[in-house]
């Protein structure tokens, strides 16, 4: 089955941004609003099978097994290794990264966010600054575009030890003001090695 042409220009966008994304900047105005650190899973939001990634210094499920990619790409802190791990559906994706920057490189997570919107033209709508399994996070929701297609996503960054963990979900289609539980699901998987 062939991807959408939606999908085939927004991943490859947001595999660029989850490594351009931590080189600097800060994101759009939007009202940071507090979430609860480190909240423990509910039993509906772990619900569900899960395909398990053992990914580059991470361990996740995701709801298929994802395509794999190594790309080298040049940023303002130099040369970036990364390899992305993408789970695309004809209407959704998910693509999952985490890159190791050059030690003098600091991360920026709100830089991060920035980073997503601008790759598909978009606005950030929330941002929420949480810590997830003790490490600083935020969470973010953006409203885009894809060439015409309309696109959300729904963006989790981490700075993990100076190395910098995306999560991003993709939906063409209106602006969704809320994530679907199988982001929550997705996200409450995730564990560092």
């Amino acid at each position: 089955m062939t991807k959408p042409t939606w999908l085939a220009r927004a991943v490859p966008l947001a595999a660029l941004a989850i490594v351009l994304a931590g080189c600097g900047g800060h994101a759009a105005p939007a009202p940071p609003h507090a979430a609860s650190p480190d909240a423990p899973p509910t039993p509906a939001a772990t619900a569900g099978a899960l395909v398990t990634v053992h990914g580059n210094g991470f361990t996740m499920g995701l709801p298929h097994a994802p395509k794999v990619s190594h790309q080298t790409y040049d940023t303002k802190a130099g040369k970036v290794d990364a390899v992305l791990y993408t789970d695309a559906g004809v209407s959704d994706a998910f693509v999952a990264a985490l890159t190791t920057y050059p030690a003098q490189h600091a991360i920026t997570l709100d830089g991060a966010i920035d980073g997503v919107a601008r790759t598909v033209a978009g606005t950030v709508r929330l941002v929420r600054q949480l810590t997830f399994h003790g490490l600083p996070a935020r969470q973010a929701r953006i409203f885009g575009t894809s060439g015409a297609t309309p696109v959300t996503v729904f963006v989790l960054v981490i700075d993990v030890h100076s190395k910098l963990f995306q999560l991003e979900y993709l939906v063409s289609g209106p602006e969704q003001q809320t994530a679907p539980p199988i982001l929550t699901t997705v996200a409450y998987s995730i564990s560092f090695t």
